[in-house]
């Protein structure tokens, strides 16, 4: 499947249809085959984007988000925050705010997660910010919603630590 993708690429000569391709495929074989078959999927993908030159396309960011989100499945977080730092570099703004947010939003789950949630409002106000700069109401929509998600376990983590034990 992969080979007929590059095939495609090559001859349409667009740039990001094949990491966008390759970013949707990861996630969907993470649901129907299980998120080790994803990551060997993913990394294949990301190789073939070093040999096309397209690693450091913004669309590559894509990418390594859909693989930080098989290494975050598979509980292997210190691997899932590199990645996801690599892509929200690549991604910045200018290109997709709604992947920019889930990048965000991924890093905080895991700095819940791994008891780092110091570093949770700043992301956050990161992800405001990018509401902000988008101007878009759909994704301020789904963005609120989980912004108070993560807000409340950041606050109830707060809370249960601040708990003393007779």
């Amino acid at each position: 499947m992969s080979e007929q993708c590059l095939q495609y690429h090559r001859l349409s000569g667009g740039l990001y249809t094949l990491p966008a391709i390759w970013g949707d495929m990861g996630a969907l074989y993470s649901e129907t085959k299980g998120p080790a078959y994803a990551k060997e999927f993913l990394q294949s993908a990301l190789q073939d984007m070093e040999y096309e030159g397209l690693e450091s396309l913004p669309i590559a960011g894509y990418v390594l988000f859909q693989l930080a989100k098989v290494f975050y499945d598979l509980n292997e977080l210190d691997e899932a925050v590199v990645i996801l730092n690599r892509a929200k570099n690549l991604v910045g703004i200018s290109y997709e705010p709604d992947v920019l947010c889930k990048i965000l939003f991924l890093t905080a789950w895991i700095h819940i997660a791994t008891g780092n949630s110091e570093t949770v409002p700043e992301l956050l106000s990161e992800v405001k910010e990018v509401v902000r700069k988008s101007d878009t109401r759909l994704i301020g929509q789904d963005v609120s919603t989980e912004i108070a998600h993560i807000e409340f376990l950041w606050h109830a983590e707060r809370l249960l630590l601040s708990i003393t034990l007779p």
